[in-house]
């Protein structure tokens, strides 16, 4: 096996190992925990100041520390986008890996791709589909228009075609 084969497997397993490790119900709990706000303190770490008749320079630094150390956003929630958004990167990439393996696979495909062809009367680019392809050579357009024609000389047909699409212009 070459190098970049074995590199290729190892990626593969890789993906595997930390998606397995994420079944539906854990997806369930990320999201049931990243809907609830987190709050930094446990209870025993809040420090009130009193407001009396005296002040208390050391609680209140305490107090104003621990206020902002306060982090502005809920950091599970935002643990569970970014895994959100990078699991939606990941499906995406999936589907481009799996275009480009059938791409090289599938001989038929890439020959479909590969193959760009134009009408022979109005030189537009024809998509190869199933309601767009190129039949003795033209677009289905000019295809029916030939055959009305009575399948006339080729040459004279294309140059016809292409005066009427410049007097059109």
């Amino acid at each position: 096996m070459s190098h970049n084969a074995g590199k290729m497997n190892r990626d593969i397993e890789r993906v595997a190992k930390t998606l397995s490790v994420l079944p539906n119900r854990t997806i369930v709990e990320l999201v049931r925990r990243a809907g609830k706000a987190e709050s930094p303190y446990r209870s025993g770490d809040r420090v009130t100041v009193s407001r009396g008749s005296h002040t208390d320079p050391t609680a209140n630094a305490v107090a104003n520390r621990l206020d902002s150390k306060r982090p502005e956003t809920d950091l599970v929630y935002e643990a569970v986008k970014s895994m959100a958004v990078n699991l939606s990167k990941m499906a995406d990439l999936a589907v481009s890996i799996e275009q480009s393996a059938r791409f090289v696979l599938e001989v038929k495909e890439r020959s479909k791709e590969a193959q760009v062809v134009h009408c022979g009367a109005c030189g537009r680019e024809v998509a190869n589909t199933s309601n767009d392809r190129l039949r003795s050579g033209y677009c289905p357009r000019h295809y029916m228009a030939w055959l009305r024609a009575g399948k006339p000389y080729r040459l004279s047909f294309e140059i016809e075609v292409r005066n009427s699409l410049e007097a059109a212009h």
